[in-house]
């Protein structure tokens, strides 16, 4: 009898053993390597500790989060509003695989507005990443974005790209906002808020479908002009599409002059053709701000202007090449490959800018042929001018005065007289 007494403390001794080994190796298990969560908690905003302002014009303050009693942080922009996580996320996340992470998630509301927030993710040596969303819902909303729709803010690969891109554990500074105070043509952002809560690592960004990365021929928008058929067209650049240097920007910049060009040669008043540019921006920002720019009704035709401010912030032509190549991809997944696009080889710039913007006009070019789409040859038809010519058609070293943005929107028009005109082609 007390042999079996013994037997059976043995088995519960053995047996008690047995669950903490499981238990350990589970906690094991869990800590290591390539362990990796569903999601990872980055900021609950449950106290506001470490977030600063960056700018004079924001601001932020605690408000009241999707769940009752929760916390939430409430955003005023224009400006920006930052915080330092520091090295590590939480205790033990050095232990993780943290870079299998796909994108990032969090809960806004915004004001109704038809402007947009911005996220952008960075590291500690300036490799920063961007990314924009809605604020017209006033309901508290999801959004979970994979770092394929961050847009590197530099000459640099996206989060996670390759295995010599920055990979997710290298984000450890998270801001709201950006520096840009003036949106389309120059008009000033206007005073907008929006509510943020549970910023977090996504370990699982959710399959999109395949988006479209073909458009439409130009000769699509050609026959809708032929037929009479509404067109709405979107000239989108940096200062120069905006008309800086000229006395009424509104009447005179180059999208408003082809507009009355066309509705002239077309014989009807739904032409419609628009500036979505903003002085000082360039490829990378257009990129950023795409879903801002083609929200609403979609353009017949796109109408495509850059090169001055990139190569100011010296991208490489191949660089700029990629950049336009993505900026297109992303175009044709927003619009569903629905619309055309008519890409501007880079005008020169006045004196030192003369030459110097060569190399980025041949690239527009390359990629025009590669696209399949249509292609005005600026650069060309100011270059032909010489160095003395072009100081008739620009206000400075880089802005056309009005007499180059009629010359541009002349050139333009001229890409609209189609291989079924009989007589010259006659722009007004």
């Amino acid at each position: 009898m007390k042999f079996f007494f013994k037997g059976v403390k043995l088995i519960r001794l053995n047996s008690a053993r047995f669950f903490i080994f499981l238990f350990s190796v589970f906690l094991l298990v869990s800590k290591a390597p390539g362990a990796m969560p569903e999601n990872i908690m980055i900021d609950d905003f449950e106290t506001l500790n470490g977030w600063t302002n960056a700018s004079a014009t924001a601001s932020f303050e605690r408000c009241a989060g999707e769940k009752p009693g929760n916390s939430a942080i409430k955003i005023k922009m224009p400006g920006i509003v930052r915080k330092n996580y520091g090295k590590y996320w939480f205790p033990g996340s050095d232990k993780m695989d943290m870079d299998g992470f796909e994108g990032i998630s969090f809960k806004v509301k915004g004001d109704g507005s038809d402007n947009y927030g911005y996220i952008t993710a960075s590291d500690r040596y300036g490799y920063s990443y961007a990314c924009a969303f809605s604020l017209k819902n006033t309901q508290w909303r999801p959004f979970c974005v994979g770092w394929s729709d961050f847009i590197p803010q530099g000459d640099f690969e996206p989060v996670n790209f390759s295995g010599t891109a920055l990979v997710p554990s290298g984000l450890i500074n998270f801001q709201f906002g950006t520096g840009w105070k003036i949106s389309h043509n120059n008009k000033n952002i206007p005073v907008h808020e929006f509510c943020v809560d549970d910023l977090m690592f996504e370990g699982k960004i959710k399959d999109q479908a395949v988006k479209a990365k073909t458009f439409l021929p130009f000769e699509t928008v050609l026959a809708k002009l032929r037929d009479k058929k509404p067109v709405r067209i979107f000239c989108i650049g940096d200062s120069i599409t905006v008309g800086v240097g000229l006395k009424n920007m509104d009447r005179d910049r180059y999208a408003k002059a082809l507009e009355t060009m066309l509705r002239e040669k077309f014989g009807y008043g739904e032409i419609y053709s628009e500036s979505k540019a903003v002085g000082g921006s360039d490829l990378v920002w257009a990129r950023t701000w795409l879903p801002r720019d083609f929200d609403g009704a979609k353009p017949d035709l796109v109408i495509i202007h850059f090169g001055y401010n990139d190569k100011s912030r010296k991208f490489s032509a191949e660089s700029f090449g990629k950049s336009l190549d993505d900026y297109l991809d992303r175009i044709a997944g927003d619009t569903n490959g629905r619309t055309s696009i008519l890409l501007l080889a880079t005008m020169p710039g006045r004196g030192p800018r003369f030459n110097m913007l060569d190399d980025y006009a041949a690239m527009v070019k390359v990629v025009a042929g590669a696209r399949k789409t249509a292609c005005v040859d600026l650069h060309e038809t100011f270059k032909k001018m010489g160095k003395n010519g072009v100081v008739n058609y620009f206000a400075d070293l880089a802005h056309p005065n009005e007499k180059g943005h009629e010359l541009v929107a002349r050139k333009i028009c001229e890409m609209f007289c189609g291989e079924r005109q009989a007589a010259p082609c006659v722009c007004p």
